[in-house]
């Protein structure tokens, strides 16, 4: 975890990486949970939990995605980040930003200390912020 100060290099609270994060997985969570309402009869997770289940390709990937909305590219492409997520880090995000409840009864679901679930979401919004940072969905922060 990186530690908030003043020192050059170090992150400052404007310069939060996590926050800009913060916003576009939202926006990807609203738009994943708006699929249940298609008319389509997918679940809101079916390729991602797909991807989790049986790590289909990209190729594979792509062929499965419908466009529910304007701005369905931008969402699929963090979806493809999500899904090429480490395991362990991805299952975390997922249930943070797809399921419903409180933070420790997602910890609980997960069978890990709160401490821990944090921990694995810090690491995992950390690397998405990188993935999602070389697709040029997020700024480069310098």
């Amino acid at each position: 975890m990186v530690e908030q100060g003043t020192a050059k290099g170090s992150l400052m609270a404007t310069d939060n990486p996590i926050r800009e994060l913060e916003q576009v997985m939202q926006r990807w969570a609203t738009w994943a949970a708006a699929r249940d309402d298609g008319g389509l009869g997918y679940a809101a997770r079916t390729t991602l939990g797909r991807v989790m289940d049986e790590g289909i390709t990209g190729a594979a990937i792509r062929n499965q995605y419908h466009s529910y909305s304007h701005d369905a590219p931008l969402e699929e492409t963090i979806e493809r980040s999500v899904s090429q997520c480490p395991e362990h880090l991805r299952e975390v995000v997922v249930k943070h930003y797809l399921d419903r409840g409180t933070v420790t009864q997602k910890a609980k679901d997960l069978r890990v200390s709160l401490g821990k679930y944090y921990s694995l979401l810090n690491n995992g919004q950390y690397w998405l912020h990188g993935q999602l940072t070389v697709v040029g969905i997020l700024p480069l922060n310098t």
